[in-house]
């Protein structure tokens, strides 16, 4: 009896061993992985700068020079521009006050050379000595509201702007100013006035 209990164990471990190798799932195939192709990296494409309008300068319209030859114009004056726009040998006769009974005087001026600036502007002066006679008609002129006349100290003394002659050139044949002239030969006129002049391109 022994014996068959333990063939019928035996046969049981039998029949499970069959029936556990005999239903076993077939085995999976291994599977061989795709590989995947390496993802390309970009490069980066740098922006393109952007470059800032530089604001334009306008031109400047050149103003024309003076126009060489002579010129003349009032009151009474004449003169020389060179090539390169120089004044040379300006004559101008002006009136001069009054003389000792009541006749307008005339002063005759005369100018060797004037230099023009780049805007044609000039202007000339001429020192003279400040006496004890010119002084006391500037100190009288004061009296009376006329203003004092520029001054400059120079090694020989006081001088006092006895001519001034400013000018300039509107165009390349006209032109205008005004002038003083408070000494003259001599001659003392001290006035608040200061009269116009022109002229304008003649000849070549």
């Amino acid at each position: 009896m022994n014996r068959m209990t333990l063939l019928q164990r035996t046969t049981g471990i039998g029949l499970v061993l069959l029936f556990v190798v005999g239903c076993s799932a077939p085995a999976t195939p291994t599977l061989t992985p795709t590989p995947i192709p390496p993802t390309a990296t970009s490069t980066p494409i740098p922006p393109t700068a952007t470059s800032t309008p530089i604001p334009s300068t306008p031109t400047p319209t050149p103003r024309p020079g003076p126009k060489a030859g002579h010129w003349e114009g009032e009151p009474s004056v004449s003169f020389d521009v060179t090539t390169d726009g120089v004044i040379h040998n300006l004559s101008m006769t002006v009136l001069f006050g009054k003389n000792n009974i009541g006749l307008d005087r005339t002063c005759k001026i005369t100018l060797k050379v004037i230099n023009v600036e780049a805007d044609g502007t000039f202007i000339f002066t001429e020192w003279v000595e400040n006496t004890d006679t010119l002084r006391a008609f500037i100190d009288l002129g004061a009296t009376m509201g006329i203003p004092t006349p520029e001054a400059t100290q120079t090694a020989s003394g006081e001088m006092i702007a006895g001519t001034i002659i400013s000018g300039k050139f509107n165009s390349a044949t006209t032109l205008s100013g005004t002038y003083i002239v408070r000494t003259c030969e001599g001659g003392i006129n001290i006035s608040d006035s200061q009269p116009t002049w022109s002229a304008e391109w003649k000849t070549p």
